[in-house]
């Protein structure tokens, strides 16, 4: 491993990716470029991964390259931060998880306060379809946003799924035209006027000149 790290690096490579191996500081001390190590396979816990990125770093790694150690944790950002700690603040296995864990606590407690404020949310806009009044259309409108399903709209508004659906299609292309801004598509604009948009709505959602679109 050694040989070929050096061999990469004597073809031009500026830095060297490879796997934490025994002895590794063998590998770094031959190669005259900077080392970092592969994350690999997914370990069986954060502990794992931050003992094989401590032992790296203190055998003379730059840095690491993990992916499934972060990606497939549920507490991505956790792991991120605790293995910067260990390679940008030197900090070691014992501080590092307790980085990971204060993380780990705060994104629970986050998500906890948002499930709290869509339940919230969610309950205001039943509300809403149950006693109607003049905004029913906006509620209607803002339960779709929401994602409530045309079923449960219709159960709570008694409004015709008919109708509903057509406003939901209209949303739906609300949101396409946002997601194609300075895009024009001419078949996605023909059905979006088909629908009841006007050249200045639809120029707006794609940031154009409503001459430009025109």
């Amino acid at each position: 491993l050694a040989l070929a790290c050096r061999i990469a690096a004597e073809q031009g490579a500026h830095i060297v990716k490879t796997y934490y191996c025994e002895n590794f500081e063998r590998v770094v001390e031959g190669c005259p470029v900077p080392v970092i190590i592969a994350g690999g396979k997914k370990l069986p816990n954060e502990i794992d991964a931050l003992k094989l990125t401590y032992e790296a770093i203190e055998h003379g790694a730059t840095g690491v390259d993990m992916g499934r150690n972060i990606w497939q944790s549920n507490f991505a950002v956790a792991m991120i931060k605790s293995i910067r700690s260990i390679v940008h603040n030197n900090l070691d296995v014992k501080q590092a998880y307790q980085v990971f864990s204060e993380e780990k606590e705060r994104q629970i407690e986050e998500e906890k306060e948002k499930k709290e404020k869509d339940q919230e949310v969610t309950e205001d806009i039943e509300y809403s379809l149950l006693h109607p009044t003049d905004n029913i259309l906006f509620d209607v409108a803002r339960a779709i946003y929401s994602g409530l399903s045309i079923e449960r709209i219709n159960k709570l508004s008694s409004i015709d799924p008919w109708f509903l659906i057509k406003l939901k299609n209209i949303i739906e292309m609300e949101n396409k035209l946002k997601d194609s801004a300075a895009k024009i598509d001419a078949d996605k604009i023909r059905i979006a006027k088909q629908l009841g948009f006007s050249d200045k709505q639809i120029a707006h959602y794609l940031n154009l000149d409503e001459i430009q679109l025109r």
